[in-house]
């Protein structure tokens, strides 16, 4: 139930910007996880925080934490909880004029996976519009 104020939280802040007029921009919301792994499942619970800097070509540094909890086996009382973190910098392109400022980013970095003591720790990419 503890989980649950998080969501909360970050559903009514949305994904609120906050900018300057041609400034830095700054972003934080709900973030929910896809993992690709074969059998990797899902992280429903998540937020994440957004930086770039101004100009219609800019640098973009994205920050997330997901959390999720799982009964990995039937006989053992109580769950897993796995935590990932995730850093991604990169170029940002700007198109657009308008109210609405779409861009396209491309970004490498890292993922840090910590369960019951354990860590592992990915480098990757991604890409987005």
């Amino acid at each position: 139930m503890k989980k649950w104020w998080m969501v909360a939280v970050a559903a009514a802040l949305g994904a609120a910007p906050a900018a300057a007029q041609d400034g830095t921009s700054v972003s934080v919301g709900y973030a929910f996880a896809q993992y690709l792994e074969e059998g990797g499942g899902n992280a429903p619970l998540g937020v994440y925080l957004s930086i770039a800097s101004p100009g219609k070509v800019a640098f973009d540094l994205d920050l997330a934490w997901h959390r999720d909890s799982a009964d990995v086996f039937d006989d053992v009382e109580g769950a897993m909880t796995l935590n990932t973190f995730t850093a991604g910098v990169g170029p940002r392109f700007g198109f657009g004029d308008g109210s609405v400022h779409p861009f396209l980013h491309v970004l490498g970095g890292l993922r840090y996976d910590r369960v019951e003591g354990e860590s592992n720790t990915a480098w990757g990419g991604m890409a987005g519009l």
